[in-house]
């Protein structure tokens, strides 16, 4: 049996409500509103039928009907593996790509010329065992700018509640201020420094001043991918 590719868990998860108040320690622009910018990683768990679980199946089948030469990376910093390799060693661990419990999402958000922009950046899906004495296991990481993953997420989704001709795309399904009003997220790094103090303030404060202060009506919002020559 191969040795599954792990990911140490983190024993005291930093709640999505206090990651405003440190967004705005660091959110005065520069003068002649050069770019600011931060990043964010937050964890969800993939919930069937939810919007994590689609997407994940969506791209799942797009890599498996896509040309032999594509290839997938299980880890950020792991070689790049063809798609079948990657799926047979998976196998001799009984998982499979589509067995994410969790998926991490790294966000990148910036302000260039008062527009606020928000990047979903890299996408990492995990299998978290039952037993929480065992380690993660990634299953593979997928970056947004490459072509299979932007046409995924930009012209994907589910269809609209309200309009059933319409859909939702991933990108706004999975945009931050969707998940931070969620209960089961929650942030994991701020500037790629893994955060874990656990704080007792509310998650609905944070989110609130959110909405409030970065996502109000006087600034535009864009959710992207990564652009491909970034």
């Amino acid at each position: 049996m191969s040795m599954p590719l792990r990911v140490p868990r983190l024993s005291r998860p930093f709640p999505v409500a206090l990651l405003v108040g440190l967004l705005l320690l660091t959110a005065a622009l520069p003068a002649q509103a050069q770019r600011w910018a931060q990043r964010v990683q937050v964890v969800k768990p993939v919930v069937q039928d939810g919007p994590a679980y689609a997407l994940l199946d969506s791209l799942v089948q797009a890599y498996e009907t896509a040309d032999d030469s594509v290839t997938l990376r299980r880890t950020p910093d792991a070689n790049r593996q063809p798609v079948r390799q990657v799926e047979d060693t998976l196998l001799e661990d009984g998982l499979g790509l589509v067995s994410a419990t969790h998926v991490f999402i790294q966000y990148e958000f910036s302000i260039v010329r008062d527009e606020f922009v928000e990047t979903i950046e890299e996408l990492q899906f995990i299998y978290r065992p039952p037993n929480a004495d065992e380690e993660d296991i990634s299953l593979f990481t997928v970056r947004t700018d490459e072509p299979i993953v932007r046409e995924v997420m930009m012209n994907q989704g589910l269809p609209q509640v309200s309009n059933l001709n319409a859909v939702n795309t991933f990108a706004t399904l999975l945009s931050f201020p969707r998940l931070a009003s969620t209960t089961e997220t929650t942030i994991v790094s701020l500037n790629n420094r893994t955060l874990r103090e656990n704080y007792a303030q509310q998650r609905e404060n944070l989110t609130a001043q959110l909405v409030e202060l970065v996502y109000d009506d006087a600034m535009p919002v864009m959710t992207r991918t990564v652009p491909q020559n970034e």
